[in-house]
């Protein structure tokens, strides 16, 4: 009784047996009475192996190259394919376990909220150019004294940014009775959001006028001149912020940001009465 198996070279014959790898084991051969195939065997060529009762090798024929690659391909396809259907079954047994813990409406609304931080058009910008950007990006920027939008860096509002919007995902798992506040955590970071745009807003436009008022000129021998120029000043503030205002839009996914922190933030309240409910009986 014959046995056929596929194994591999990993020492060609010369003055010593080559040495081929089977099933887990290595074994000896020699090219006498035992290949089979026109080209000489080469180190890790795939070989067709046929063993007798004993174990003992009886053929040995070379595998096409083309033929072993696609086989390896096929494995690793199918070894990928099996794989990722595990990981999808267990992706789906966290996320229906983490919706069962949340809700469901608590945790679409989560995903939603992070799609819309990095994905959706928050602020558009007129001049110069038409240029959108989503929230994650706003708080990277800054304006000048000329107020044009000068990129910065991701800062520490952004990492509590991060740890807001991933609160809602630890919220049931905190056993403390207030471990339900961390469903309030993104709208909470909205208003600190909107706070510091408005500053950085403020802060620009002040900075803007002090800008045009330091480069004034006035003249000592031209007062009908310099009153022009004083009167030019006044107000430059509310000016400089009409103009502002005129250049940029929201885009639409504040919105969709701010209803989804505050389907969000219903949670607390419908925890809440559950919980009392519950107390009560």
């Amino acid at each position: 009784m014959t046995t056929q198996l596929r194994g591999t070279i990993i020492k060609t014959p010369d003055n010593s047996p080559g040495l081929l790898v089977v099933d887990g084991h290595q074994k000896a051969f020699t090219l006498e009475r035992v290949w089979r195939s026109p080209v000489a065997p080469a180190l890790n060529m795939a070989v067709d192996v046929e063993l007798d009762g004993a174990g003992l090798i009886t053929s040995l024929t070379a595998v096409d190259s083309q033929q072993a690659a696609m086989e390896k391909l096929r494995q690793i396809g199918g070894a990928a394919q099996e794989h990722g259907t595990e990981a999808v079954e267990k992706a789906g047994q966290g996320i229906g376990a983490l919706a069962a813990r949340m809700g469901k409406v608590a945790l679409a609304a989560t995903v939603v909220l992070w799609i819309a931080w990095f994905y959706m058009p928050a602020l558009t910008v007129a001049v110069p150019g038409s240029r959108t950007f989503t929230s994650w990006e706003i708080l990277s920027l800054d304006l000048n004294n000329q107020l044009n939008i000068v990129p910065g860096s991701n800062g520490l509002l952004n990492i509590i940014g991060l740890a807001a919007l991933a609160a809602p995902f630890a919220a049931p798992f905190v056993r403390h009775p207030r471990g339900k506040f961390l469903y309030a955590m993104p709208l909470a970071f909205m208003i600190l959001f909107a706070v510091a745009v408005l500053w950085n807003c403020n802060r620009a436009i002040g900075a803007a006028a002090d800008y045009a008022k330091r480069n004034v000129t006035y003249v000592p021998q031209n007062p009908r001149w310099n009153q022009m120029q004083a009167r030019s000043m006044q107000g430059i503030e509310d000016r400089l912020a009409d103009a502002l205002l005129k250049n940029i839009s929201i885009g639409y996914g504040v919105f969709v940001i701010v209803i989804a922190s505050l389907v969000i933030a219903a949670q607390v309240f419908r925890r809440r009465a559950s919980f009392r409910a519950g107390g009560a009986a």
